[in-house]
């Protein structure tokens, strides 16, 4: 038993309990030896019993004071005195998200919400380097600092990457935020502290966990095998793009989800910004067929470089232009994807990227939307760096780099190949990088005859017929002529079925082709 005033060791004096976390009460304490204000952490219960409370308690402090990061909890020392165990901690000043919600049990700012998740995602990364899983992220360890920061706390039920498992490794993770892995019994890695906090993001928009029930047993059921409801579903002013992000989180199989933690902290830091004005949604002309005349642009004006695609989503195959300034400079956005750009990235620095503009001069730039892909590739080109991404709803790509070279230069002509069967690739061409050529393909072609990997940008040992069906250019029925243009491989390739052709999702490859 512990009461205010008590010296634990000779050193920290107990002023007042601040709270209850894990496996121990919290209290203010002042540490004698160097004068200041700290908090210490005591385990419950007699120190010579309940070993695996000791044992766990002693992890916590083991495990967090390997870690040294602006955004997790420091721990400046660890002991026993004959009332309990202890851990002595910074004394924060603030308050955790559990107590924000309830005075905002309708959900924060969604630009709050973006920024919170963005520091925390910060500071699982540096533990997740340092091989350390928290396996409790909600919304109680989150504390908000009087400043505004945001601190990872209570490693209470963290584990070493490698160590064993057993009840204590799967058995404490609270139910409203525990990954599919966590209650099932498998393999856990830092994808399930991404999973929480998408849990906890999806809390603190919506004003709930994403998965409830009257026992836990029905919350832990939603965790394995329901879809919840998309957050904006449930809060209009959420945008499409958070809406993707946290279903992306919320994946069941930790394959599915982002897996890193930095990129993931980006894209918050991204979505965190104050929202940008938004266009008139022209109306929709027709969809046409591939054999159809192409639509003129919608020219949009002159646009900042931090403005992204999002706003045109679901308009596919629908085409804008744009006007950007001169003097633009690289740390207006970002960049995901190469060839084919997620929606919510940057269409002037994605233009930048691909050869099209230069931040120098500014110039006018044409994008086309296209729909979401599995994945979606990165590189470093012109300045620009763009980051690798998994699953996005939304997506853009440029017609004019059929069109224009670096900085509006003209390309070369076509080389006319001739009449190619349906299952020729582009292979022969690699290496020949932004030339490009004209394969004619007889009528009647089977869908059998090849296969295609990739959805915009594929590998270069696909057949070009066959992902020229896939991408709404020729028909199997008819044949015809389709030029593709030779680019460098990529690290990931995305996939999905079009008109009758199923493409296949494939990982680094080093060459491959855009259709023109």
């Amino acid at each position: 038993m512990v009461e205010a005033g008590r010296v634990l060791s000779g050193r920290y004096r107990l002023v007042e309990p601040l709270g209850a976390g894990g496996f121990g009460q919290v209290w203010r304490g002042v540490d004698h030896r160097l004068e200041r204000e700290v908090a210490v952490k005591v385990l419950l219960g007699s120190p010579a019993g309940g070993h695996q409370a000791a044992r766990l308690f002693e992890r916590e402090a083991t495990l967090a004071a390997r870690l040294s990061h602006p955004g997790i909890t420091v721990v400046h020392d660890v002991g026993v005195d004959p009332a309990c165990r202890f851990v002595v901690m910074e004394l924060l000043a603030g308050r955790d998200l559990a107590a924000v919600l309830a005075d905002s049990p309708a959900g924060v700012a969604v630009t709050d919400a973006a920024d919170w998740g963005a520091q925390a995602a910060d500071a699982l990364a540096a533990a997740h380097r340092a091989g350390v899983v928290h396996r409790d992220i909600k919304p109680a360890n989150l504390m908000l600092l009087d400043e505004g920061r945001i601190k990872v706390c209570d490693f209470g039920i963290a584990r070493a990457v490698g160590a064993a498992g057993g009840a204590a490794a799967r058995g404490y993770a609270s139910p409203a935020y525990a990954a599919p892995e966590q209650i099932s019994d498998t393999a856990v890695d830092g994808r399930a502290d991404l999973y929480s906090l998408g849990c906890t993001l999806y809390h603190l928009l919506t004003g709930h966990p994403p998965f409830t029930g009257d026992t836990h047993v029905a919350v832990l059921a939603g965790h394995l095998s329901r879809t919840p409801d998309l957050p904006s579903a449930l809060r209009g002013e959420i945008p499409p793009a958070l809406d993707d992000l946290l279903m992306a989180l919320l994946a069941k199989d930790p394959a599915q989800r982002p897996g890193d933690p930095t990129a993931l902290a980006a894209r918050l830091r991204h979505l965190s910004a104050p929202p940008r004005p938004t266009f008139r949604q022209e109306p929709r002309a027709a969809a046409s067929g591939a054999a159809g005349p192409a639509r003129c642009a919608v020219f949009l004006g002159a646009l900042d470089w931090s403005t992204t695609a999002a706003t045109f989503r679901g308009r596919d195959h629908e085409v804008f232009t744009a006007v950007y300034p001169p003097g633009g400079t690289r740390h207006a956005g970002r960049v995901w994807g190469d060839g084919v750009y997620t929606d919510d990235s940057s269409v002037g620095l994605a233009a930048v990227h691909a050869g099209l503009l230069s931040l120098t001069e500014g110039g006018a730039v044409t994008f086309e939307i296209r729909p979401g892909q599995r994945a979606y590739g990165a590189a470093s080109r012109n300045g620009v760096k763009s980051t690798r991404w998994g699953r996005w709803s939304g997506s853009f790509v440029f017609p004019e780099e059929a069109e224009r070279g670096l900085l509006g230069r003209p390309k070369p002509q076509p080389v006319f190949v001739g009449p190619m069967d349906w299952s020729s690739t582009a292979t022969a061409f690699r290496g020949r990088d932004h030339e490009s050529f004209t394969f004619l393909l007889p009528p009647g072609g089977p869908r059998h005859v090849g296969h295609v990997w990739g959805d915009g940008v594929y590998t270069d040992d696909s057949s070009v017929g066959l992902a020229a069906v896939h991408a709404g250019l020729l028909s199997l029925t008819e044949g015809g002529a389709v030029t593709f243009e030779i680019r460098p491989g990529q690290r990931a390739y995305g996939a999905a079925s079009r008109n009758g052709v199923k493409s296949s999702r494939w990982g680094r490859w080093s060459g491959s082709f855009v259709l023109r």
